[in-house]
């Protein structure tokens, strides 16, 4: 089927300027900085490297005696080859969740592209990928060829991307790609790209080299003693690589950013000043809603549904995010068309860290709209470009699946519309009635008692169905209310503690350091508490409510009224366990990625704090064989409560050794998670059973009083044999 690519290319505007996108002397200001700290820190690496190298040669060609010989070549070996084995690694980026189409695929897509890098100045990418990301990007491998040899870049475009914005916005962000592909300062990222590698390498990475000097400090000490003092050395270069990579991102991270504002000028001036805005006012929901599909997804697969299509349950997702918001209006884009309209304020558009290379949305959208463009927008969708837009969807969405579950596995895979119904019904554990006053939205029911506690201290209540109608008053919802304000503010003063926000931070008004965040975490904790007692106590109210209830309804409806929160109880302990356990695991891996060089102590010690989070989940799973899984959403009966959270069996315990095994470390990571995902789906599942048998009692007991009212009026009106009517 023939075509010309003016059909489906929005134009660009007329009245955009050639000077629109002439670097500022900021920029230029930017890249000489960056450029000489590139040549300071090569200068200076090259001087160890070439210093190391000659330590080698004075101790090959020194008469110092054999033994001390054979000592001093192989500290000053082992010195030179650790500073020289970070420029011979090639650095590749991986491709396995990618597709590579061709020109012969997807005609039209490269047609858009070829005459898009026309408009924008800028070279042909060398391979186009598909990826399921809301994203675009250009890549590259490298090599510390790659420091004289010009690399051509690929260029990736997310199908998530593809699936929200029109034409326009797709033409826009492409357009802000190929900014980055004509910029001549984009050879100067490739520079820090490859020294970051190689600093990155040298201060964090862990290979051979550290194995050999490991084993080399074990042997007797008048052996080691030039391996300990090798490993000062070596400490104190990877300290000062550390301060390197500070000072030379913290330098290219402010060039980055003005890259950012011209890449984004060019866009504007092939599109207009509004699509890149508007596009930007797209992805953070766009984003949202693929995360949301493919959690949605994970949990499909546990009834074997696989879909074909997963960016038909990305626009799905955009309801689901809605309801559990309880917003309709969220990810929704306002109108914002011309020069003085404003899609990003400054309040809540929090600005990025030192480190970060892109802008914040607000700052951009001036930046684009400092000089405006009119433009004109194309509202079809970019999937007009490819030739079998289903055929695309559904190979990217076989590719998820294939790295999810392992190419070997033939999978059955189901139109989208009936794994969406699954979908759907899972939600429905998640959505309560407004009459609950938002009490289940971010809490479970918990009694924080033994049940048989609670209900020791039961007294009786008259006027049941009237006393539960008005348990969720005016008084709930007012606490409510202040519990998730609290629990609002605790995230944010956690987030401020942790540096999130910067060195100062603003609360309630009020402007703070980051040391007054503990205190102020204090005060929210202990108020918190108070909060959380009440609502427990207010939950206890209503499990003895409804407990008489169902007592004047019949034996049967008790015990199993019990017999489900008991059950519920159960989950909620499994949980607090994991909760301790993943604690644990989180100090492990932070001390794991902290770069710090391990002794076989830390090792030793690393692998027991391991080993007894193996038990722990051992013994978690245990205890769930022993827990009833009632009639639950999405759950087939008589489904084994540890057969749902983990099929199959859990991985053995680690193995012992002097090393510790990172394939084990994910696959034990792998079940965990799995096993907390699960059981969180279990107590949503549990607190819709429980409220629903709730309603289920309350109605039964008003049939049951109906009923005997209607009875008694019966009774009354029929005259008896002792009571015959009066004439």
């Amino acid at each position: 089927m023939s075509f010309t690519i003016e059909e489906l290319y929005p134009p660009m505007p007329e009245d955009a300027p050639a000077e629109l996108v002439k670097p500022t002397l900021s920029y230029k200001m930017r890249v000489v900085a960056v450029l000489v700290s590139l040549l300071i820190f090569l200068a200076f690496y090259m001087a160890m490297v070439l210093g190391s190298g000659y330590l080698l040669y004075l101790s090959v060609v020194t008469d110092s005696g054999w033994f001390w010989k054979t000592l001093t070549v192989a500290a000053s070996a082992m010195l030179f080859l650790f500073l020289l084995k970070g420029l011979f690694k090639r650095q590749r980026n991986d491709r396995s969740g990618y597709i590579e189409i061709t020109e012969e695929e997807e005609p039209r897509l490269f047609a858009f592209i070829e005459k898009l890098c026309e408009e924008t100045g800028a070279p042909l990418p060398l391979k186009v990928y598909l990826t399921p990301e809301v994203n675009a990007a250009v890549f590259y491998d490298s090599s510390i060829l790659s420091l004289v040899w010009p690399v051509r870049k690929n260029l990736l475009i997310g199908l998530g991307l593809v699936n929200n914005l029109n034409l326009t916005e797709f033409k826009a962000v492409l357009a802000h790609e190929f900014g980055h592909f004509s910029q001549r300062t984009m050879k100067l990222g490739s520079y820090v790209y490859i020294l970051n590698h190689v600093i990155t390498d040298m201060t964090y990475g862990r290979d051979r080299w550290d194995d050999a000097l490991a084993i080399w400090r074990s042997i007797d000490l008048r052996i080691s003693f030039f391996a300990w003092i090798l490993t000062a050395v070596v400490w104190v270069i990877r300290l000062g690589m550390k301060g390197a990579f500070r000072v030379i991102n913290l330098l290219n991270s402010s060039l980055s950013r003005q890259m950012e504002f011209n890449a984004d000028l060019v866009a504007v001036k092939v599109t207009g000043s509004d699509p890149i805005v508007n596009a930007l006012g797209r992805l953070e929901f766009a984003d949202r809603c693929l995360n949301q599909a493919f959690a949605d997804l994970s949990h499909a697969t546990d009834q074997d549904l696989y879909t074909r299509d997963i960016f038909y349950h990305q626009k799905r997702a955009a309801r689901i995010l809605r309801q559990l918001n309880k917003d309709d209006q969220l990810g929704v884009m306002p109108v914002v068309e011309g020069p003085e309209t404003r899609l990003f304020e400054a309040e809540g558009d929090s600005r990025p860290s030192m480190w970060s290379s892109h802008p914040p949305n607000h700052e951009r959208e001036a930046n684009a709209k400092r000089l405006y463009i009119e433009g004109v927008t194309d509202e079809r969708s970019p999937w007009e470009l490819f030739m079998e837009p289903e055929a695309v969807r559904e190979r990217m969405t076989r590719r998820i699946y294939e790295r999810m579950k392992g190419e070997g596995e033939q999978l059955e895979f189901q139109d989208p519309e009936e794994v969406q119904k699954f979908i759907d019904a899972e939600h429905e554990d998640r959505v309560f009635d407004p009459k609950y006053r938002d009490l289940y939205d971010r809490r479970i029911p918990d009694l924080r008692a033994p049940i048989d506690e609670v209900i020791a201290e039961m007294e009786e209540c008259d006027g049941l169905i009237e006393a539960i109608d008005g348990l969720y008053d005016e008084e709930l919802a007012a606490k409510v209310e202040k519990y998730h304000l609290l629990l609002d503010d605790f995230g944010l003063l956690l987030g401020a503690a942790r540096g999130e926000l910067g060195k100062k931070f603003k609360f309630q008004g009020e402007t703070y350091r980051i040391a007054d965040a503990e205190d102020l975490m204090t005060v929210r904790e202990s108020e918190l508490e108070k909060e959380r007692e009440w609502l427990n106590e207010f939950e206890r109210q209503v499990f003895r409510l409804h407990l008489q209830a169902a007592r004047q309804i019949g034996e049967d409806w008790e015990q199993e009224y019990v017999a489900r929160y008991k059950a519920h109880q159960g989950l909620l302990e499994l949980s607090a366990s994991l909760f301790t356990t993943e604690g644990g695991l989180n100090g492990i891996l932070g001390f794991l990625n902290s770069g710090a060089q391990l002794t076989v102590d830390d090792i030793s010690n690393i692998r027991d704090d391991f080993s007894r989070a193996h038990t722990e989940l051992v013994e978690a799973l245990q205890k769930a064989e022993t827990i009833k899984l009632f009639t639950l959403n999405n759950v087939d009966p008589g489904t084994n409560t540890r057969d749902f959270l983990l099929k199959g069996e859990l991985i053995d315990d680690i193995p012992y050794g002097d090393s510790i095994d990172g394939e084990w470390i994910n696959g034990f990571l792998n079940s965990f998670y799995t096993v907390k995902d699960k059981l969180s789906r279990l107590l949503d599942k549990s607190t819709s059973g429980i409220l629903i048998e709730q309603d289920r009692i309350v109605e039964a007991l008003t049939d049951q009083k109906r009923s005997a009212s209607k009875e008694s009026v019966m009774s009354a009106l029929i005259p008896s044999e002792e009571n015959p009517p009066s004439t």
